[in-house]
């Protein structure tokens, strides 16, 4: 796989991937219709919960978006339809955070709530990388290109197989919660509902190395901490549980070092320090991108969210198609998959030009098959 910018954009899911030395440098993830920071809405006030200072607004997809009572007008009101900007995105369990937009778009006498503007820029910190090549597996892509006088490498649909699934692999590693550090040792990141833990093992080596060999490991792992904090998107309270280090000097020495490895991240991040119990604490503001195990995984058992497997399918699909043209294809699926699928707007062209497309057996574990006719 070339290096380069490689955009993505089937099954309602679009993707950036930035891959340089062969290595995936940087990662962006999200869906056509999702509420992000910066996007203009008109929402409609659904309920004013006074004793809590909020009101509850439909943005006409999603979770209801927290209007802030102290920015809200004065004469709000239940009912009323009003233009809002995303100012934080939502969480699980929490709407998008509001905030009154200064624009007064023409509204019809009973106006329903719709996104009015998308105003995030999502593309920009990866085109401020200067890729030299930029991969556009969909035409999706010119009008976010276009304006900007980018030129990439539009493919029809889809990427030859061999590079949709060196992506995918990227992706799948970083929903993994072990990650190898090279030289020896490894991470186990485990993402929570409130906080993210992250420990740092020494190997085969175990916690018993000597001091230097401990600080160098911490040192590397406090690299691998940062980079994968930007890569898997996560946000809020961090805790990294370091390799054991008793003095007051050298718990300073991995404070500066995380400090260090965070400098280049795209969003605020700020370093408390080492608790008393060991543990180096760090925040992370929730940015554009919203944290890659809430986007891709079911939130009560580590497998793709149906969303998510639709997208991943279409690109694989599209991959072997692309490397094999002019051949009809018979294709088993999951019913629920099949529901999904015919739902998106990648899928009616694609299914006409399937030979056959039949129900799975209710009992396969396989969520779909691939064969030729």
């Amino acid at each position: 796989m070339e290096d380069g910018l490689y955009l993505q954009a089937l099954g309602g899911e679009r993707r950036a991937l930035l891959i340089a030395e062969g290595t995936l440098q940087d990662l962006g993830i999200w869906y056509e219709r999702q509420p992000l920071p910066g996007d203009l809405y008109l929402a409609r006030i659904t309920r004013i919960e006074r004793a809590i200072g909020v009101a509850f607004c439909s943005l006409g997809e999603g979770a209801d978006g927290i209007l802030p009572l102290d920015l809200a007008p004065n004469s709000l009101a239940e009912g009323q339809v009003l233009p809002l900007r995303i100012v934080r995105a939502a969480a699980p369990g929490k709407g998008p955070k509001l905030a009154p937009a200064r624009v007064t778009p023409g509204l019809r006498s009973r106006p329903a709530p719709r996104l009015l503007k998308r105003e995030a820029d999502l593309l920009a910190r990866f085109l401020r990388a200067d890729p030299d090549t930029i991969f556009v597996d969909s035409p999706k892509w010119r009008e976010a290109l276009d304006p900007r006088g980018v030129r990439a490498r539009i493919e029809p649909i889809g990427f030859p197989a061999a590079v949709a699934n060196a992506l995918e692999a990227c992706v799948d590693a970083l929903l993994q919660p072990e990650v190898r550090l090279v030289g020896g040792g490894s991470l186990l990141i485990e993402p929570g509902t409130t906080l993210t833990a992250v420990d740092v093992n020494m190997g085969s080596g175990g916690r018993g190395a000597v001091p230097r060999a401990s600080l160098d490991l911490n040192r590397l792992a406090l690299q691998g901490v940062a980079r994968h904090l930007r890569l898997r998107s996560l946000a809020g309270r961090i805790l990294v549980d370091c390799l054991s280090e008793d003095s007051k000097t050298a718990r300073a020495a991995l404070a500066q070092a995380m400090r260090a490895a965070l400098a280049g991240d795209p969003e605020r991040v700020q370093v408390k320090g080492v608790t008393v119990t060991g543990l180096l604490e760090i925040t992370r503001r929730r940015g554009l991108y919203a944290p890659l195990h809430e986007l891709l995984l079911c939130p009560t058992a580590p497998v793709l969210t149906l969303r998510a497997e639709a997208s991943r399918f279409l690109r694989l699909l599209a991959g072997e198609r692309r490397s094999r043209p002019g051949i009809r294809w018979r294709l088993v699926l999951a019913q629920d998959l099949q529901a999904y699928l015919e739902g998106l707007d990648d899928w009616p062209d694609t299914a006409r030009q399937l030979a056959q497309i039949l129900p799975m057996e209710e009992k396969s574990e396989a969520r779909y098959r691939l064969s030729e006719m």
